[in-house]
């Protein structure tokens, strides 16, 4: 009776067993890491959405004044709020305005326009050099009386 028993019972051979523990990891290796760059294209995503609001900050303001500010302009109005102007452990302890890798956003503003940067995963700033820049930077200047904006 046990062998009649034993001899209907159906299950799955160890061999079996391997080749499905083979193919899980084979899957797994070649889908992990696909999934791991997801982080850092949603942090890019925040980034240029980050530059947006600023790019409608930077038209609404040329549109009232008919030109872009320059330094001591952003100082006196705070066109970019309050936020731009404070420390980085200000910023964030505040919330102000910090890319998705914690860092400060960098603006510089002369007579072509303003250049806002993000210093990138590697949180350290471009020297202009030739090496290899993770930096991501928007440019915004003035052409023929309307804001054009550029993303590096």
């Amino acid at each position: 009776m046990l062998k009649k028993v034993l001899k209907d019972n159906k299950g799955f051979s160890l061999i079996e067993l391997i080749i499905v523990v083979a193919v899980i990891g084979i899957l797994l290796v070649v889908i992990v890491p696909k999934i791991g760059g997801v982080p850092i294209k949603a942090q890019m995503a925040g980034v240029k959405s980050d530059f947006l609001a600023i790019e409608t900050v930077v038209k609404q303001y040329y549109l009232e004044y008919n030109r872009l500010p320059n330094e001591k302009e952003i100082d006196a109005t705070n066109m970019l709020d309050y936020k731009l102007n404070v420390t980085e452990d200000q910023a964030k302890d505040d919330g102000g305005y910090i890319d998705p890798w914690n860092n400060l956003y960098i603006y510089k503003l002369d007579s072509s326009g303003v250049t806002v940067t993000s210093k990138g995963p590697d949180g350290i700033e471009d020297t202009g050099d030739d090496t290899a820049s993770d930096d991501i930077t928007v440019n915004f200047s003035v052409n023929q009386g309307r804001i054009k904006t550029a993303f590096d």
